[in-house]
């Protein structure tokens, strides 16, 4: 190269290797150089290959941008053609022919060699489109392993409890049994323990068992152990509690504290028969049924869970009052099959109820006793044992009141029962209905839930149905007793948006504390500088939501001239009381007691309202 072109390349290099490019494209043209042209057109080759293969890479990458990856490649094909456009028109212009005193031949092949290295790097330079998406490869798909259950522990289920004679530990406890004798033998001892324990009911029989109980807690407190703190369960899947008798000597009662140690006889009454039976330690005082210990008390017992179970659901028969289960037909909840098999009613019903007890209560003015004979069987599959009794049951009828169970001593055939899944039992539900009642149903809920999913209905009487009144969809509530100012009167009728409230009667002074003592004789006379006042109040439910709402005294408070807001006092109420439970339409009076200071005047009952929202006020005098 000569020094004019070096100069010419420090200045401006691009221009130069463009310069050089045109030189070369120039030679190409010359037939007399042959091998420049094929290394040339090799190159220019190879870059519209890479740029072809780009462009192709870019639409494969770009899934649904397809026609954007094609315009890049025509653009940069039209780039390369352009550039060679400009060398062939810069080689014409600016190329000279070669001068005698140029370089050899040779040399002059290898300045032109030098200038195509120096052409390979602006050449290759152009960008490429970088790929707009990458698309992951579609995964193979591969088992996932299932996690193997972990085994429950021995002794803590009923599938696999410790085996006859091992010592257990609890919590606080180290037991042992040590002898378990059952049927007649059982007997024998017991009425060798005292001869005024009764024999056992027909199909069940007495197991007693000889326990070593040790305390192992480290509480500096006595701990007490005795059969309270055990139940026995078997193949029937029934948890049984103990049996209330005079035990065999040495009984297991006592009072330990750390180390203490102790052993004793303890009874229970099981089905005549019953196989796989377990002896389950359930602390009184604890509630954590994980801290449960089953004992074996047969060889070999076991008892799991019937997988038929699972596939049993709760059913819609019995859900409203319109149309309730009749007797003979099953109603299936969540936990429970229920049929209601048979019922008495009527003076029978009082008779046997005084066979149990010559103390039972005749029943209420205008009211009558009725009995339910229930069957249920547990479905629910949770291995532990869920009680069904007979607080599970109200009864109601064309009043739309729920009755409540009566205070009665029930027959030893009352329903009561724990059952694991797939247990069942039989037993009676003593309700106090009114003797003209019509439309007679049971009504089934399970204690502390909070809706109504598990409520059913079983009819009492033939074809027993009740219907919402359908005047209650035009009653609106009214704006009586809404100031504490104006409040309502004696005998008028305050509308809210659940209930109709109207004060019939009011009593107060020694009046209201005589009412109170023949109601109850252990009822107190009020506090020193204090009088009761007694209020008779009649409520109709109104709102036509097809459930029941509870009203009660305790829906109330009493105010007067002082401004104090009175506490309720403690006492028994007398009958009717004012605490009930209505469906829609229901209707009730009774009296609900309150307490204000001696002669205080303008003596107000005020609705209490949740937040005090819409609350209403009644004057007593």
């Amino acid at each position: 190269m000569s020094e004019e072109q070096e100069k010419k390349v420090e200045e401006n290099p691009v221009d130069e290797e463009i310069e050089q490019g045109s030189k070369i494209t120039e030679e190409i043209k010359d037939p007399e150089k042959p091998k420049k042209s094929r290394k040339l057109l090799m190159i220019i080759g190879i870059i519209l290959v890479i740029c072809c293969l780009g462009g192709a890479m870019a639409t494969y990458f770009s899934g649904s941008d397809e026609g954007d990856g094609t315009a890049q490649t025509s653009e940069v094909s039209e780039a390369v053609a352009n550039k060679s456009v400009d060398l062939n028109v810069e080689s014409e212009d600016q190329v000279e022919e070669p001068k005698g005193d140029e370089l050899p031949a040779a040399q002059d092949e290898q300045a032109a060699e030098t200038v195509v290295e120096e052409e390979q790097e602006p050449a290759t330079s152009t960008p490429v489109p970088e790929p707009t998406e990458t698309i992951p490869p579609t995964p193979v798909p591969t088992d996932t392993p299932q996690p193997t259950p972990t085994p429950m522990p021995v002794g803590y289920s009923r599938a696999l409890p410790f085996a006859p004679g091992e010592t257990v530990s609890s919590e606080s406890w180290e037991v042992q049994v040590l002898e378990t004798v059952r049927g007649e033998e059982a007997w024998n001892k017991i009425i060798a323990a005292n001869q005024f324990n009764d024999p056992p009911p027909e199909g069940m029989e007495y197991i007693s068992i000889l326990a070593h109980a040790k305390n192992i807690s480290t509480s500096d407190d006595a701990l007490q152990i005795s059969a309270s703190d055990f139940n026995v369960t078997g193949e029937d899947n029934v948890l049984y509690g103990r049996a209330y008798i005079s035990e065999p000597e040495p009984e297991l009662d006592a009072e330990l504290f750390s180390d203490g140690e102790t052993e004793g006889w303890m009874s229970f009454l099981v089905r005549e028969s019953e196989g796989n039976l377990i002896l389950v330690l359930d602390e009184m005082w604890s509630f954590d049924e994980d801290e449960n210990r089953y004992l074996a008390l047969d060889e070999g017992a076991s008892v799991t869970v019937d997988p038929a179970l699972f596939d049993i659901g709760a059913t819609s028969v019995g859900l409203s009052r319109q149309d309730p289960a009749p007797i003979g037909e099953t109603v299936t909840t969540d936990e429970f099959e229920i049929t209601l098999t048979d019922v008495m009613r009527g003076d029978e019903v009082y008779n046997m109820l005084l066979e149990v007890n010559q103390f039972n209560d005749p029943p209420g003015e205008g009211m009558t006793y009725l009995s339910a004979l229930i069957h249920a069987r547990r479905i629910g599959t949770a291995d532990r044992a869920v009680e069904i009794y007979d607080f599970n049951f109200d009864s109601t009828g064309n009043s739309n009141i729920l009755y409540e169970l009566p205070s009665v001593v029930e027959p030893d055939d009352g329903l009561d029962a724990y059952l694991f899944p797939g247990g069942e039992t039989e037993g009676l539900v003593i309700v106090e209905v009114p003797e003209d009642e019509t439309d007679l149903m049971l009504v089934f809920e399970p204690l502390f839930e909070f809706d109504d999913e598990n409520l059913r209905f079983l009819a009492i009487d033939d074809g027993a149905s009740v219907e919402v009144p359908e005047e209650l969809q035009s009653i609106t509530s009214n704006d009586i007793g809404e100031e504490k100012s104006n409040p309502a009167v004696i005998g008028e009728t305050v509308v809210t948006e659940n209930f109709e409230f109207t004060v019939t009667e009011v009593i107060r002074g020694n009046e209201a504390l005589s009412l109170a003592q023949e109601a109850n004789q252990f009822n107190d006379p009020p506090d020193e500088g204090m009088e009761y006042v007694g209020v008779k109040i009649k409520v109709r439910r109104i709102d036509p939501n097809d459930d029941w709402i509870s009203i009660d005294g305790g829906s109330f408070e009493v105010t007067g001239d002082n401004g104090v807001v009175y506490d309720l006092p403690f006492v028994v109420e007398p009958d009717p009381r004012f605490d009930i439970r209505l469906f829609p339409g229901g209707e009730y009076e009774g009296w609900a007691f309150y307490q204000a200071a001696e002669g205080e005047s303008g003596l107000i009952l005020v609705y209490d309202t949740l937040f005090g929202i819409g609350e209403r006020y009644f004057a007593l005098e």
